[in-house]
């Protein structure tokens, strides 16, 4: 299984501490402009899935993505997730959460926490009694959490009202910078990703890999060879691949899949034609 750990180190790290009962909170530092991406594709969300692969039986692990719930009355859906694989009724409130499961284990992840923060579109239930409530169940003995988010938690504000009352982050979490990607972790990753392609082939993808980019540029890659792109130039397609990443990724989102048609005008040079 240690094989399909991104980060076998860091991630067997952060699992020790939650089985320990503490909590954290997981960042990866994004700094955007027009041509940089830093932060975005490095992997910190595979560090959630790695997690629910090697946490104990005796552990629920209970995964959620703040992204569904960035608008609109999505609680009530929040609530129905961490209800799921309890076998519960749904629980009323997150403080019921709280108390029902205090015969239990549990190991609550949250990917893409910053979207609960800065956000004035969200549910208005999670509000400064939803971080409360975190800080409670951080003091529970059963309870273990992990939010991941792009910068230090307390780097953002919390808003409430009309926006006019806003304070940082209260959080009591841990504040643990994610690992940057090992030579040797890229080229396990690119392994298993391309077991098809031929050693020379791989290391040459892992030569254009860095660890801003890296997770990106694989995802991507894989994307066109799995389209039936050819990998006659390989070389040239990774340098084509990166080069897009870097100018393509933007604040407002990832627009990769609008941009694949880019790649038709280069198939005739990359077969050589």
């Amino acid at each position: 299984m240690e094989n399909n750990i991104l980060r076998p180190t860091f991630t067997n790290y952060i699992l020790k501490k939650l089985i320990n009962g503490e909590s954290i909170n997981v960042y990866g530092t994004v700094d955007f402009d027009e041509y940089s991406c830093k932060g975005i594709g490095i992997g910190k969300s595979r560090l959630v899935e790695d997690l629910v692969l090697l946490a104990p039986t005796n552990i629920i692990s209970i995964s959620l993505d703040m992204n569904n719930y960035r608008f609109g009355k999505s609680f009530d859906k929040f609530l129905d997730d961490i209800s799921k694989p309890l076998g519960n009724e749904v629980f009323k409130s997150f403080g019921a959460f709280i108390e029902g499961v205090k015969e239990k284990k549990v190991m609550l992840l949250i990917d893409n926490f910053h979207y609960f923060f800065d956000n004035d579109k969200k549910d208005t239930r999670f509000d400064a009694h939803f971080i409360d409530n975190l800080n409670s169940a951080h003091n529970k003995v059963n309870i273990s959490i992990l939010v991941m988010t792009n910068k230090p938690h307390t780097n953002y504000n919390l808003c409430v009202g009309n926006g006019d009352e806003c304070r940082a982050s209260w959080l009591v979490f841990e504040d643990i910078e994610v690992s940057e990607l090992t030579h040797g972790e890229l080229s396990t990753e690119v392994n298993k990703v391309f077991p098809t392609l031929t050693n020379n082939e791989r290391v040459t993808i892992v030569g254009y890999l860095n660890g801003a980019l890296s997770i990106a540029i694989i995802d991507k890659l894989k994307q066109l060879l799995d389209s039936g792109q050819s990998i006659d130039n390989l070389e040239i397609l990774v340098k084509v691949v990166q080069k897009s990443c870097k100018k393509r990724y933007t604040k407002g989102g990832n627009i990769w899949l609008e941009r694949l048609s880019e790649f038709k005008t280069w198939i005739p040079f990359l077969k050589g034609d």
